[in-house]
């Protein structure tokens, strides 16, 4: 899995650290991609060298990382339920995201 991480783009690296703190904080609870956003945009506001990426662009990356299995749909999915509110479990422990991002190349330090 790591090596699937380390050839991720910086973007979704984000998402996959902001996936993995909203983990840590609700106790490996699902999440969606509303959630993740949430995440996401907060690191920006308090890095000022990360630039904001459109909505359209971030969902793009996080269906890519749901086509990568890094998170995974939890039951069925549902018409019903937009894209952006279905629940989702995070599949990569703390350890692969650490070592992950320890071998990233040219990952920003922020």
């Amino acid at each position: 899995m790591v090596d699937v991480l380390t050839g991720l783009s910086v973007l979704e690296i984000c998402l996959v650290i902001a996936m993995k703190h909203q983990t840590e904080i609700y106790d490996g609870d699902p999440l969606n991609f509303e959630m993740v956003l949430q995440r996401y945009l907060k690191f920006v506001s308090q890095n000022s060298s990360a630039e904001t990426v459109q909505r359209p662009v971030l969902l793009k990356a996080f269906e890519h990382l749901k086509s990568l299995e890094i998170i995974t749909p939890i039951g069925k999915t549902h018409r019903e339920i937009q894209k952006e509110y279905q629940l989702h479990r995070f599949l990569v422990t703390s350890d692969q995201v650490n070592e992950a991002v320890k071998k990233f190349p040219g990952l920003p330090t922020d």
